[in-house]
């Protein structure tokens, strides 16, 4: 639904300080990725060191679940 607010119009959302904005724009970093201001490297280095660290992060956590399943101990309910 478009809205005429002073000498454009825009398009209305649940979201009334967002009034044009796409659904790209509000994802976390959209700006970041998408800005032509900032190098591609630098744009990619970013992502990959993210990425990286979600990965060591999940592996980290399966580890972790994996060595709980070994341990054992008396008197104690799991």
């Amino acid at each position: 639904m478009l809205v005429q607010e002073g000498n454009h119009v825009a398009e209305h959302s649940l979201y009334p300080d967002r009034i044009g904005h796409t659904g790209a724009d509000r994802m976390v970093g959209a700006g970041f990725f998408t800005s032509d201001e900032i190098p591609v490297l630098i744009r990619v280095a970013v992502g990959v060191i993210g990425l990286g660290m979600l990965i060591l992060i999940g592996v980290a956590i399966k580890d972790r679940i994996s060595k709980a399943k070994g341990e054992h101990f008396e008197g104690v309910d799991k």
